[in-house]
């Protein structure tokens, strides 16, 4: 790993003992789970925004599953137990917890917050007509109305240019995020995939302006040219897709580098999605466009009349990227991506492009199924590969 991730990811560990010595009684932390949440908002009005994206621990989900039914999936459960009897510091020093829920198992981790654990929700509403005029006017009444909540918190307006400051400061973030993940597109890319994944997750928890400054010497330790390419030509591209995959869930992942696998791309909200589309007007309809019309996740349904957003992005990564093969990870229980699996799957390969559709929850109990169908994958793209050698 690049020293300059490693140092963000080592302050990004130590950022619960700041949270609560940057708080004050007119600027709160501001957490929330769904990345529709416009957290430029949070940050314009001197609050600490804060994305909570953990998951991978069997105890958290354990302590969640005391509150939510055994049919929701390891990271709701994760959401609501680290903030419950797993008792995570970063969770702890949540004030307010604000949410635009993308699927109905977020919006019981929402409620349960306000009503188990005491704390104040900003919940905002998301259209699911996202294409359509009538779910943009909808959405820019909402995140108007969030604006007042945090108006409130802080008790004063947000002062006039800090919107559009803060807009400026997060579309240079996303600049650099994506221009790191452009560099995967090179056959002996100077990065991997584990370590941009890595670098986002600190992007989470860490104060933006000093993400912004980490962000850049992570680019000038690239341009110093020293480090040997990270990117293996001889070995099959692969893309990996599917519900969130949190920060701490990294068993596919392990099991991959093990196996020697080279993921080059995800299609993530805690990976490119979260990054990906810049803000194009910096003003309160220019960042609700943003957050509605950006890549969708895939807990909506496809209500468009005509094309698929998600499908129009998953093409342009696939060629771009030279994609090999497809990982579509779903979390047991994620219902929105599971019922879409089959679809996808078929959409893909009628593309050429094989697909291994794993399963999972934060248990260890099926590593070695899915090492062994992994295993078995990787051989037959390997086979394909050098035959086109």
């Amino acid at each position: 790993m690049l020293s300059s991730i490693a140092q963000l990811k080592e302050a990004a560990e130590g950022r619960p003992a700041e949270l609560a010595r940057e708080k004050s009684s007119e600027r709160k932390v501001i957490g929330y789970f769904c990345n529709y949440v416009p957290e430029e908002i949070i940050h314009a009005a001197g609050h600490i925004p804060l994305r909570l994206v953990k998951g991978g621990e069997r105890e958290a989900e354990a302590a969640g599953g005391e509150y939510l039914s055994l049919n929701s999936c390891s990271y709701a459960k994760s959401c609501v137990g680290l903030r419950g009897e797993a008792r995570d510091p970063l969770y702890w020093e949540v004030d307010y917890l604000a949410e635009a829920p993308a699927c109905v198992q977020m919006e019981w981790a929402l409620e349960i917050w306000e009503k188990y654990f005491g704390v104040k929700t900003l919940p905002i509403g998301l259209p699911h007509n996202f294409h359509s005029p009538n779910g943009l006017d909808y959405f820019v009444r909402e995140v108007k109305d969030f604006v007042k909540g945090v108006e409130a918190i802080a008790g004063r307006e947000i002062p006039p240019g800090a919107l559009e400051a803060s807009i400026q400061l997060y579309n240079q973030i996303r600049r650099y995020l994506r221009d790191f993940y452009e560099l995967l597109q090179e056959e002996e890319a100077p990065l991997q995939w584990s370590e941009l994944f890595t670098l986002v997750q600190a992007g989470f928890v860490l104060d933006r302006e000093r993400y912004l400054e980490g962000l850049k010497q992570v680019r000038e330790e690239i341009g110093t040219g020293k480090r040997a390419p990270q990117g293996q030509p001889e070995e099959p591209r692969l893309m990996i897709i599917g519900s969130i995959l949190a920060d701490g869930d990294d068993k596919v992942i392990r099991i991959a580098e093990e196996l020697k696998a080279q993921i080059v791309m995800d299609d993530f909200c805690t990976g490119s999605r979260w990054f990906w589309d810049p803000v194009e007007e910096s003003t309160l309809e220019g960042l609700a466009r943003r957050y509605l019309e950006k890549s969708p996740c895939g807990t909506f349904p496809i209500l468009q009349s005509v094309g698929n957003l998600r499908r129009e992005r998953l093409e342009h990564l696939l060629e771009a990227y030279r994609i090999d093969g497809v990982l579509y990870y779903t979390l047991r229980f994620c219902d929105s991506y599971a019922f879409k699996a089959e679809t996808e799957r078929r959409w893909l390969e009628g593309k050429g492009i094989p697909v291994l559709h794993l399963d999972s929850d934060y248990s260890s109990s099926n590593h070695g199924q899915i090492r062994t169908r992994l295993e078995a994958c990787l051989e037959m793209l390997r086979t394909r590969k050098g035959s086109r050698i």
